[in-house]
């Protein structure tokens, strides 16, 4: 699949995620999705957030 054909697919599935803006990153575990508040300057602070899933 093209690389624009996929980022299009997961765009459109996207609010049925809960997933509203872009970028986002969210973790799913046990078939529960985790939204991850994103930091641009501290990848600590998100590695941290998903340690705790």
């Amino acid at each position: 699949m093209a690389t624009r054909q996929k980022f299009s697919d997961e765009l459109h599935q996207a609010p049925a995620l809960g997933i509203n803006s872009f970028p986002s990153l969210a973790v799913r575990k046990n078939g529960e999705l985790h939204h991850i508040r994103l930091n641009y300057l501290d990848a600590e602070a998100m590695l941290a957030q998903i340690d705790e899933i």
